[in-house]
């Protein structure tokens, strides 16, 4: 639970931290409103508005009557000294003023927050979520990665990488949109990577259709099963290309429960293990495959890359490995 509160915190200390965009300072109101874990979420609020000398005066109490009737609180009497605050929203209302006040934007008093119920969904760091939407499709989240799901109108904002599994609706379509693509679909499988700090969007195709468009050009793409593409943040261009059979399948392995090979060469296992183990990095350019030699291992569930490795190890006889902080490399 501490590592829980731990991140709450990090996640407030950066909102309040920086000036944020609008799209980023709804998708923190999103998260912050969307009922899950929120006695977490409320004591990191509490936290970081206790760092603030900040009285709750006669100007912030009426800040916060209006908040409320923007959010469409009940329950409130102006005449009480104290403001009674009905529920999770009225507390985090009441600790979210002052803060706003400080980060110099009025977002919730110009902004109503849409009728549309919004469900947010977060993969802690070092964790893959899955997560069932309302429309009976799947998404599986990388870690530190998060999606903001529009119930009823299949739309997901994503931050981060996913893969999704979308359940057909001929008359709906699905929609996925990150920071610079969006994505619509019918019925399909794909997966899409869009991290902070990188300059590319990757997304690969695994089956159905999918038409990918550029937010700021217009400019469409569809793709078919097995194709690649990569959009340059920078240059606003994208390319696409055809993923072999083994490559198709790495983009889905890190979803499977155990890993399992059968007639497989050793390197074609250690891209494997790269793919699974997606937290942590591999560098096996100082290695050479074993040439004519196919290997059939089966591996338990929940097994550790140190685990895997060690028993890959000792099985084939044919690499050395070690560890550096977070990378893995892998010689011979």
């Amino acid at each position: 639970m501490q590592d829980y509160n731990n991140k709450y915190t990090e996640i407030v200390d950066s909102f309040f931290g920086a000036q944020q965009s609008p799209k980023e300072r709804i998708r923190f109101y999103q998260w912050l409103l969307d009922g899950e874990n929120s006695e977490q979420k409320e004591q990191a609020l509490l936290n970081k508005f206790n760092t603030y000398d900040i009285p709750f005066d006669t100007s912030v109490g009426q800040m916060l009557l209006k908040v409320h009737g923007r959010i469409g609180a009940i329950n409130i009497s102006a005449k009480a000294k104290r403001i009674s605050i009905g529920g999770w929203v009225m507390r985090v209302a009441a600790a979210l003023i002052p803060l706003i006040l400080i980060g110099g934007t009025i977002f919730l008093l110009n902004n109503r927050v849409p009728s549309v119920e919004f469900l947010t969904f977060h993969a802690p760091e070092n964790e893959t979520k899955q997560v069932t939407l309302t429309c009976n499709s799947q998404v599986w989240l990388k870690p530190s990665s998060s999606i903001v799901y529009a119930k009823g109108n299949r739309k997901v904002n994503l931050s981060g990488r996913a893969h999704f599994a979308i359940e057909r609706d001929e008359e709906r379509a699905f929609l996925v949109n990150t920071e610079y693509l969006q994505m619509t679909v019918l019925g399909t499988e794909f997966t899409v990577k869009e991290e902070e700090g990188s300059n590319n969007t990757l997304i690969t195709l695994t089956s159905g259709s999918l038409q990918v468009q550029s937010l700021e050009s217009g400019d469409a793409v569809v793709l078919q099963p097995g194709d690649h593409l990569i959009f340059d943040h920078l240059t606003g261009t994208c390319t696409v290309h055809q993923l072999d059979t083994f490559d198709l399948a790495l983009t889905n392995v890190w979803a499977e429960e155990r890993l399992l090979f059968q007639q497989s060469t050793l390197k074609q296992m250690i891209r494997t293990i790269n793919a699974y183990y997606f937290n942590r990095t591999i560098d096996f350019s100082s290695f050479t495959d074993v040439p004519d030699v196919d290997f059939t291992i089966r591996f338990s569930v929940g097994q550790t890359l140190e685990m895997t490795l060690y028993i890959l190890r000792e099985l084939t006889g044919a690499f050395n490995f070690r560890f550096d902080g977070e990378k893995v490399y892998i010689y011979n």
